[in-house]
């Protein structure tokens, strides 16, 4: 069409839309029909067609950011659409191909993008598309689906949140409750529980917390019981055990309180009413010194510790024990004979009691002792009566008094002090029962006898001072004589002599008073004792089954034998069966008493031709004293002989042994004199060979030595004279590895004591295990002191004794020492000797076992130096295999030691044992034993043991030149 024609269909369409407009409500009989003119779209019937209104509405048609709406007719042409303007176009735009699909959902393409769209079919025949971009409809549901995730996730973990919450509202406690169970298990009653909910897991909480309240109050009630007496509520002996630290280093008053005639209480009312009286007696001493210092000792004895109590304290203690004993009758009231005006019966004390400072066990064990004997002294010395309730309390121990050494001239200043409050000071030995002079010069004489003073002609049935010498402890007793009464107190003491050696003896301090006949019959009658017959005498001083002197007969008559012929010269001779216990286990006891008999038979005839004496003083020990003209040995020998020709057999051979000691001062005691002869015997005692030793100044020095030992031992640990000396361990090059602890006691004055010289004493004496403990404890502390220096990778060996395993607990007090001074177990290294693993190898290896666990290096000490054994590198698994310098005694000329020196070396190192030659001196030994194998050594070659402080140097000196 032509634009004249154009502009008539325009002008033609106005009009029309005029004519339209005015008639639309007059001619509407069927709307949405569309009108078309020359092809063209008009409108619909009914509707004016406002194209702006249309489009307005169809743009508002949108779906996120880039979609929209358009319409198209049935041939595919646009009719509207948002971002194109249909009028402006000289050709009128089409749908993109595919459009047109009768497809529900239509994917297509528009300008290079991918969209997809939905359309309606309008009554008019068009379509209305409504079309978005695809990466629109995707990222949607992208978001959704990531939204819709995360929610669940965080959904997911609030539930989990809240279920392990909830769970663990119930297992928390739960777990507690099971973690206590396992506590409860191990013996940990202290165990906390903290819940109190009120479900069920809350009520058994509770009921478990019930349960271990109840169990800790049983168990503090059972140990309670334990260390309670049941009857009297005191402490029993455990509890004194238990409290004794408690007591250490402090000032305490030791009682010892007694019931008056208790045997007589239970006689008389019965058993039912003495325990009544021994409960009220707990009750009493509980109140007057508090429960935890009182102890039922005995029976009826209660022991009281009361520190720090001043004499004013005990004053009121023991006015208090007078005043309320305990009322005795049967219903605890009254008496017990009806009679209700009669004052009820009283129980009374006997009490004890010594006031000193307490530093150790043997302290305490003595001041029982003391506090047990004035106690007795009370009930000896003093009268007492059921119903009067009178008590009498022992005095305190004089302080003077010590139970140590005394010189001569100590002890003559004590006794001259003493004299002045006792009727009689003086000094006794107990065994010969001789009065001992006391000179200004130092001597000691043997003077009459003890017993003089009752004019008796034997000795005391009932000596007090015997039996102080036998116990270590202060005795008393009281004697009845010719219308007077005598108390006598006893207390043993050490005599030093000037030669050095040391005796026993006894300080008897002795009072007196006119007798008093009601207490005559609570002493000793010493007029009737004196009265016996001289049968009685002869039974008492002789030995029933060989007829010879007992040992306190022998004593008393030699005394009174060498008193009687001052210038003659004896011979003290004492004699020793080996083995004799071996006779009566194989023999039965009677061959045994035939020995014995025999023996003394010989040995009397040997003693009576020469004017002598003899006696019984041990079980199978005889002593005879001759004078020393008319001793000869071979008198002994035929004795060896005849008792050899008598009993020996095939299976047992007889030996006899004798030690001999010519007397040189007779005013030592006979005892003394017995002891020199019995230390000439130990010197032959396991010597099959020989059978007579003498005493002389090599023995009586070594006594000295051991007396010395001994006796100064407790000081020397206390002031630091036992010192470590170390050896160095060394490679072949001299480089040091390590050391050797060894002892040296050097005392106050200077003198340096070996080894040799104390060892072998404290081994026999059972004091070993102090002397070790003293050495390990310097080692560790030494390891200690090296820990953070260039000496930190060197170790110590220290020596373990095997008595050691007898008399304490080895590896509790090594790992004890480690621990408080914070060392290296791995570098103390134990050595123990070869013999004390043959000993008993069973136990030795488990020790050794705990040992090394504890990681501590177990060293086999002297190996070889005794009977070795291949069965000790079998069984007991020790680290390190130490040579003992005897393999090395020959090895340079005797090609079977080197051979079997080698083969230890070799075994050892299979064994994974480290090899350690010790006693090498010179530099061909060096050579072998490194051509053998070992790579460790010790010995004078490289070092003799140095004090610690020596020993460092050389080692800084070492590493220079190892450097």
């Amino acid at each position: 069409m032509d634009s004249g024609e154009s502009l008539k269909f325009l002008g033609c369409f106005e009009t029309y839309k005029s004519n339209v407009k005015k008639l639309k409500f007059i001619f509407l009989t069927k709307p949405n029909v569309p009108i078309y003119h020359d092809g063209h779209f008009v409108g619909v019937i009914g509707i004016e067609i406002d194209y702006s209104a249309m489009a307005e509405v169809v743009n508002h048609i949108t779906l996120y950011d880039n979609g929209y709406a358009f319409l198209n007719d049935s041939e595919g042409n646009i009719v509207y659409h948002p971002q194109i303007d249909v009028t402006a176009m000289e050709t009128q735009p089409r749908v993109p191909d595919g459009l047109l699909s009768n497809d529900k959902f239509i994917r297509y393409s528009f300008n290079g993008a991918e969209k997809q769209a939905v359309w309606l079919k309008l009554v008019n025949g068009m379509r209305l598309n409504v079309s978005v971009p695809v990466n629109e409809i995707n990222a949607v549901w992208n978001k959704w689906i990531l939204e819709i995730t995360v929610a669940f996730a965080l959904l997911l973990v609030i539930f989990i949140e809240l279920v392990r919450a909830f769970t663990g509202r119930i297992t928390s406690p739960l777990q507690t409750l099971t973690s206590a169970a396992k506590q409860i298990g191990k013996g940990n009653y202290d165990t906390e529980l903290s819940y109190e909910g009120n479900d069920e897991v809350g009520v058994l909480t509770a009921s478990f917390k019930t349960l271990i309240s109840d169990l800790k109050e049983y168990i503090r009630n059972l140990r309670e019981m334990a260390y309670i007496d049941a009857l009297t509520g005191v402490g029993n002996r455990m509890a004194l055990r238990r409290d004794y630290d408690s007591y250490r280093e402090r000032e305490v008053t030791v009682f010892m309180v007694d019931l008056n005639d208790f045997r007589l209480i239970n006689d008389t009312y019965g058993h039912e009413t003495g325990d009544r009286v021994l409960h009220e007696v707990g009750k009493l001493l509980k109140k007057a010194f508090g429960k935890e210092h009182c102890y039922r000792y005995g029976g009826d004895e209660f022991l009281i510790i009361a520190p720090d109590l001043s004499p004013e304290e005990i004053k009121e203690k023991e006015e208090f024990l007078k005043k309320n004993g305990p009322v005795i009758s049967k219903d605890g009231k009254g008496s017990d004979n009806g009679n209700d005006s009669q004052a009820p019966a009283k129980a009374s004390f006997f009490v004890g009691y010594v006031r000193a400072r307490l530093t150790d066990a043997a302290a305490l064990r003595h001041l029982i002792c003391l506090a047990d004997e004035k106690m007795y002294d009370s009930k000896r010395n003093r009268n007492h009566t059921l119903a009067a309730g009178r008590n009498a309390v022992g005095s305190v121990p004089d302080p003077e008094m010590r139970s140590s050494e005394y010189t001569v001239q100590e002890l003559r200043a004590y006794l001259k002090a003493k004299s002045q409050k006792h009727a009689l000071a003086r000094v006794v030995d107990p065994i010969e029962r001789r009065i001992i002079e006391l000179g200004e010069d130092g001597s000691v004489n043997m003077t009459e006898s003890c017993y003089g003073i009752w004019n008796s002609k034997q000795k005391c049935l009932n000596c007090s001072s015997a039996l102080a010498c036998r116990t270590g402890c202060p005795q008393h007793k009281a004697e009845h004589f010719k219308d007077r009464d005598y108390f006598v107190e006893s207390q043993p003491v050490k005599l030093k002599l000037s030669n050095g050696s040391v005796c026993n003896a006894v300080v008897e301090l002795v009072n007196t008073e006119k007798g008093n006949a009601a207490n005559r019959k609570h002493l000793n009658n010493r007029e009737a004792e004196n009265a016996g017959s001289a049968a009685a005498r002869y039974l008492a001083q002789h030995d029933s089954l060989t007829s010879v002197l007992n040992a306190d007969a022998f004593y008393e008559l030699a005394r009174e034998l060498l008193k009687t012929i001052p210038a003659q010269s004896w011979v003290m001779i004492t004699s020793n069966i080996m083995n004799f216990r071996l006779i009566n286990t194989m023999f039965g006891e009677q061959k045994g008493n035939e020995v014995l008999a025999k023996t003394a038979s010989l040995l009397k005839e040997l003693a009576e031709s020469a004017g002598g004496l003899c006696g019984r003083i041990g079980s199978d020990q005889f002593a005879v004293l001759i004078p020393e003209s008319v001793y000869k040995e071979e008198r002994l020998t035929s004795i060896v002989r005849a008792l050899k020709d008598t009993y020996d057999s095939g299976i047992y051979r007889f030996c006899i042994h004798f030690g001999v000691y010519e007397i040189t001062d007779t005013a030592v005691p006979v005892s003394v004199m017995c002891g020199r002869a019995n230390s000439a015997l130990r010197m032959i005692r396991e010597d099959l060979t020989r059978a007579v030793a003498s005493f002389d100044d090599a023995i009586f020095e070594k006594i000295v030595m051991e007396q010395t030992v001994l006796g100064s031992f407790d000081e020397a640990l206390r002031s630091g004279q036992i010192r470590m000396y170390l050896q160095p361990l060394v490679r072949k090059d001299g480089s040091i590895i390590g050391a050797e602890a060894l002892a040296r006691w050097i005392r106050p004055d200077g003198t340096l004591l070996m080894p040799g010289d104390f060892i072998e004493t404290l081994e026999t004496a059972g004091l070993i295990h102090r002397l070790d403990r003293c050495m390990w404890e310097q080692a560790v502390k030494q390891l200690s002191q090296w820990e953070l220096t260039e000496k930190s990778d060197l170790f110590i060996s220290v020596n373990v004794s095997a008595k050691d395993f007898y008399s304490i607990d080895v590896p509790r007090e090594i790992t004890g020492l480690v621990t408080k001074y914070g060392a290296d177990s791995s570098k103390l290294r134990l050595e123990i000797t070869e013999t004390a693993l043959l000993g008993e190898p069973d136990a030795c290896d488990s020790i050794v076992a705990e040992l090394r666990q504890r990681g501590f290096l177990v060293e086999i000490d002297d190996f070889g130096k005794d009977n070795s054994t291949l069965n000790l590198l079998k069984d007991i698994k020790a680290d390190v295999l130490k040579i003992d310098m005897s393999f090395l005694a020959e090895i340079g000329d005797n090609e079977r030691n080197r051979i079997i020196l080698k083969s230890v070396i070799g075994m050892a190192d299979a064994l994974g044992m480290d090899v350690i030659t010790e006693g090498v001196e010179t530099e061909d030994e060096l050579s072998i034993l490194a051509e053998m194998g070992c790579n460790h050594f010790q010995g004078y070659l490289f070092s003799r043991p140095v004090p610690a402080d020596e020993f460092e140097k050389k080692f800084s000196a070492a590493e220079q030149n190892a450097g």
